[in-house]
């Protein structure tokens, strides 16, 4: 049956998106990024600034991965004094809500488990995340910068200075409940299993498939539109559309706002009732669970099947801007 999505139109179902233009306070808060970054590498010696700085310019800054790896870019926890690692996370909270530094320091206390487990396997090891900035940060030029570890692929790039684009994002967990009943990434899970429950017979075909374990986009640099799947947000009734934008709001709002007001509000416009809900496998906490949200300009994925089905995968990725990939190419056009 159809439903008409006037409703989710009426009343968008989160802060009010103020009337100022786009990227008015997404220049200020972008400001506030590359100052708290500046403030973090005049903190680092010589040597520390030559693992920590690369050119904008290098493939480097596509080369990203949530798999354990040996030979990361930029300088790890572990090589940064206490006081650096502080005004490490003062970066951060300028990129992320408190929401998102909960769950990338639950990530990481997901990885201390595993460590003590694989008794202090070196490829474990919960002060091998590691920072790194492509180009210098500046309040009017084009930068980047990236967090990553095993789990934690945090993406950044900044063009012109105000602009600011977080895709790739990766954040997963194993475990993702840990021994204290801790489960960082318990809000991709629970509000998408509960969207599942409100369907009824005709939805619930149209939303469940078969055969996917594993992340469709992978670690791509860049991921293309593809076929729709599943059930489409035109299809849900507006308590269903409410829940589903709760789970979208829940990857972007890893971010703090203006960053996740305004890609919520390109969502929306790409059109919200072209999105499709997609759901794989058991219908529990503790089955082996595949689910996509897939809209015109994005795909979030969240996995959820080895290890017991305790060892969580989720990803959001932006078929445009990906690494800034296309504001970056507008801005060429437009400068140059």
């Amino acid at each position: 049956m159809k439903f008409s999505i006037l409703f989710f139109s009426l009343v968008f179902l989160f802060e009010p998106l103020q009337s100022h233009p786009a990227h008015e306070p997404e220049s200020a808060a972008a400001k506030e990024l590359a100052l708290a970054a500046q403030d973090f590498l005049a903190g680092l010696d010589e040597m520390q600034r030559e693992s920590a700085v690369l050119p904008f310019s290098t493939a480097a800054r596509f080369d990203w991965h949530f798999f354990p790896k040996w030979d990361r870019k930029g300088l790890s926890l572990g090589e940064m004094t206490e006081a650096q690692q502080a005004s490490y996370w003062t970066f951060l909270e300028r990129l992320l809500s408190a929401g998102g530094m909960a769950k990338t320091k639950g990530v990481i206390e997901a990885e201390a488990i595993l460590w003590e487990q694989s008794k202090r396997a070196d490829s474990r090891d919960p002060k091998k995340y590691y920072a790194v900035f492509f180009g210098q940060p500046s309040v009017d030029s084009d930068w980047a910068a990236s967090f990553e570890g095993h789990h934690l692929s945090i993406n950044l790039t900044v063009v012109c200075g105000g602009e600011v684009y977080v895709t790739p994002s990766f954040f997963g967990a194993n475990p993702d409940e840990g021994p204290d009943g801790a489960r960082p990434l318990a809000g991709e899970f629970d509000r998408a299993l509960a969207l599942l429950k409100t369907l009824d017979a005709g939805q619930r075909k149209e939303a469940m498939g078969s055969g996917r374990k594993s992340l469709y986009t992978g670690a791509k640099p860049r991921v293309r539109p593809m076929e729709f799947e599943g059930l489409s947000a035109a299809n849900m009734n507006p308590e269903q559309q409410t829940m589903l934008m709760g789970l979208i709001k829940e990857y972007v709002g890893r971010y703090r706002d203006p960053f996740a007001e305004d890609d919520l509000r390109k969502i929306s416009e790409a059109g919200f009732g072209k999105i499709h809900f997609l759901w794989i496998g058991g219908q529990a906490r503790g089955e082996p669970v595949y689910y996509r949200i897939h809209g015109p300009s994005f795909i979030m994925e969240y996995a959820n099947t080895q290890n017991g089905a305790n060892h969580s995968h989720t990803v959001w990725r932006d078929f445009e801007n990906d690494f800034g990939y296309d504001a970056l190419g507008r801005h060429l056009e437009t400068e140059h």
